[in-house]
Parts: C-alpha cells; structure tokens; sequence
C-alpha cells in the first residue's frame, strides 16, 4: 500500500531518514547504544523498562542502542531473557543465548525468502523462482547441520 510521496521510497520526504539523514554527524543508535551500554549490569538481569529510564531512554531508543551494541561489538557477552538484560562472564549462558539468537534469526530469514521474496519473484519472474526457493532451502538445511541446531 502507497501512502504516496515525493521521495523515492514514495513516502513524504520530510519523513524519509534515508533521502533526509540527521545533521549530527554520529547516529542516534549509537548515542542510544552507548548510554545502553552504561545501565547494562554484570550478571543481575536488568528488565528493558527499568534499563532504559536508568539510561534516559524510551524502550524503543534502548532497544535500538542494544541492537546497535550488538551489532558493532558481536562478541560483546551480552544476553538477554525473560529477566531482561545483563552482561555475563559465563560463557554456557553467552552460547545458549546465541544457539537461541541463531534460531530465531533463521526463522526470520526463512518467513522472508517464504513470505516476501519468493512470491515477488514469481511475479517478476516465475522461472527463477523454484530454483531460488530450492537454494534457500539448501542453505538453511547447511546452516542447521553446521551449527547443529535443531530446527
């Protein structure tokens, strides 16, 4: 559905952060990930809403400044449950997280190619389509055997 506009991404350009990006130099996420990362504790979990008023931070600004941490630091030990956040030494916890992460991640990928790309493709393309479903699918069951996850 088009909401219509007068940018490329036909949205109001005024709206649009990719044809308009901030003037600060440095990105909010990384302001965001930054003040995250000083309320974030060492192996007592933190929950999101209490974390991000200790930081100053809408959940959303917290959320996104975590996804930011995690992203540009990757081997940070930071994990996340039902209990909130914490930074962790145990390194069990930290590959549980991830074997989880990984999962879920995966999941993710798979209802995209399956729910958005595949059918794009038989609209522009029909013909790739079965062989790009069959790639997919090949490199999921790759990943799960390599990483031995149980799907």
């Amino acid at each position: 559905m088009s909401i219509g506009g007068d940018c490329i991404h036909d949205i109001r350009a005024e709206w649009c952060l990719d044809c308009n990006p901030p003037a600060d130099p440095v990105s909010n996420p990384q302001i965001w990930g930054e003040q995250a990362f000083e309320v974030i504790p060492v192996d007592d979990p933190i929950p999101l809403a209490e974390a991000a008023d200790l930081a100053g931070l809408s959940e959303h600004q917290f959320s996104t400044g975590v996804a930011w941490l995690r992203e540009t630091y990757p081997d940070l030990p930071l994990v996340s449950s039902r209990n909130g956040l914490q930074f962790t030494l145990d390194a069990d916890q930290v590959l549980q997280f991830r074997a989880a992460r990984i999962r879920s991640s995966l999941t993710t990928v798979r209802r995209v190619i399956r729910g958005a790309v595949l059918p794009y493709i038989r609209q522009v393309n029909p013909s790739a389509e079965r062989q790009l479903a069959r790639q997919a699918n090949r490199l999921f069951e790759d990943i799960q055997e390599l990483l031995d996850i149980p799907v």
